[in-house]
């Protein structure tokens, strides 16, 4: 028997009989999903009867949600976490019988829907070991005194060693249907794959060290190239590194990415690396480029020392500076993501941040949503004691996840939201804006003294996903209504 929303038991299955599973994919930054994929896998195990639904086919998939005994969402990011937020009480008046599950990085976060039994269990960390111990539960009768009964009350983190399976993505949409890697107006498939979990620092604002501590954990080869060979066969021609640090174990990783170089010399890669790795392991940046690689994404945060020191970067100002020549030198595209708005940000860091862009000939390599990324701030985020501590006003937001914050400074507020209508109006033309850059040098100009360099693009080479979010961005209003228009 195991716990339910209403605090009743139910029977469970048999070892014999089947457990009709559904799996939901919401959203993973338009990648197939390889948490889905890897879920399935062990799913397979046990003989489940499975099916995975992408958030836009709900509607028709009803009638497999009403049969389901075991419904999975997959929360890899803020985004989807947001989403499952509106989507879960729906799904239980489909279906009040089914044990529904949160799983994925963002699970810990939703420890109050675990409060209410709006959900009855939620796994994060190494989500395959409770996964497993979740689904033999349900395809075993449990006594009425057991313990189980009350295992599910809080989320589930591990951090044990897992033997991977090899990610099963033959009931996922095709390659076609997911985002894609853009290179000057060309396009090809992309392979969403990671050699490691975790990560072994633990900047405090990140989603990752809330999870994991400062741990992270290597998946092994052998389950990675097979499932590398599986995605070439269905059109994968590019591979994204999903590590939250490529660096995490260097050796591991490059030799992953030789491996399937050498038996796919046309596969190209992107992966994402810490400026203080970029500047700690010049020699192996430079082997990136003639490996494959594209470009690499480095979480650049902010032009303020004195933020990224509340934020635990590791780097300075002018370390960012360094990488950027160090990539250059040695041809490789770097791609900066940025949190401009903080609360300890000054308004003039903005225009820094403009100068700096302009500097380095950035322009066509930022998206547009990078220009307004907000702090988020988790609820098991260690930055809520900084805050209290800097003074600065906090107010928890259930519905968006997150401690809601303004500055001490209005006009960095009201800056926020006027860079964010420019990236909503870009958003919603469908293609992004040529004249976005121009939009946001006038009005930044509009709105200081300092000096604002003069700018040409020179570099008109462009790189990158077609689905170019964050996973640290607030979800955009459309996304948000997707959900509700899915629902109606």
């Amino acid at each position: 028997m195991l716990l339910k929303k209403n605090n009743e038991m139910i029977s469970s299955k048999s070892p014999s009989q089947i457990l009709n599973v559904v799996l939901i994919s919401l959203y993973d930054l338009g990648h197939q999903p390889l948490s889905i994929a890897s879920a399935a896998a062990l799913l397979k195990e046990y003989n489940c009867n499975i099916e995975i639904i992408e958030l836009s086919n709900l509607k028709i998939a009803k009638e497999s949600i009403k049969n389901a005994e075991l419904i999975l969402l997959s929360v890899p990011m803020h985004t989807a976490a947001r989403m499952a937020v509106k989507l879960v009480p729906e799904l239980r008046k489909i279906n009040s019988d089914a044990h529904i599950s949160i799983f994925g990085l963002y699970a810990l976060h939703l420890q109050d829907a675990l409060d209410e039994r709006i959900i009855d269990s939620a796994i994060s960390g190494e989500f395959e070991s409770s996964l497993k111990v979740l689904v033999e539960e349900l395809l075993t009768n449990q006594k009425e005194d057991d313990r189980s009964i009350n295992s599910w009350i809080s989320p589930k983190i591990s951090f044990e060693r897992q033997i991977f399976l090899t990610p099963s993505r033959e009931n996922l949409p095709p390659l076609e249907q997911y985002a894609k890697m853009s290179i000057n107006n060309s396009e090809k498939l992309t392979g969403y794959i990671e050699t490691s979990h975790g990560c072994a620092h633990s900047c405090p604002h990140c989603p990752v060290t809330a999870v994991y501590q400062g741990k992270f954990r290597i998946v092994d080869k052998k389950s990675i190239l097979k499932d590398v060979d599986n995605l070439i066969k269905i059109g994968a021609e590019h591979f994204t590194f999903g590590d939250p640090d490529f660096f995490n174990a260097p050796k591991h990783s490059l030799d992953i990415a030789s491996s399937i170089k050498k038996k796919y010399p046309h596969i190209t890669f992107d992966a994402t690396i810490k400026v203080e790795h970029i500047l700690e392991h010049k020699d192996l940046i430079k082997k990136l480029k003639d490996m494959g690689f594209l470009f690499i994404i480095s979480a650049f945060e902010s032009t303020n020392n004195h933020v990224l020191n509340k934020l635990e970067k590791g780097h300075l100002f002018n370390d960012m500076q360094l990488a950027i020549d160090i990539c250059k030198s040695s041809n490789l595209i770097i791609k900066p993501t940025w949190i401009p708005f903080t609360p300890w940000m000054q308004f003039s860091d903005y225009p820094v941040l403009i100068n700096f862009i302009i500097k380095n000939d950035l322009m066509n390599l930022i998206s547009p949503v990078q220009y307004g990324i907000r702090l988020l701030i988790p609820k098991l985020s260690t930055l809520v004691s900084q805050l209290n501590e800097d003074g600065i006003s906090i107010t928890y937001s259930k519905e968006k996840l997150t401690y809601e914050w303004d500055h001490l400074d209005p006009n960095v507020d009201i800056l926020f939201e006027e860079i964010t209508n420019l990236i909503n109006k870009d958003i919603n033309t469908e293609e992004l804006s040529t004249n976005f850059f121009d939009d946001i040098y006038n009005l930044v100009q509009s709105k200081t003294n300092n000096s604002m360099l003069p700018y040409q693009i020179i570099n008109h080479e462009t790189v990158g996903s077609t689905e170019d979010w964050y996973c640290c961005a607030e979800p955009t209003n459309r996304q948000i209504l997707s959900v509700d228009s899915i629902l109606n």
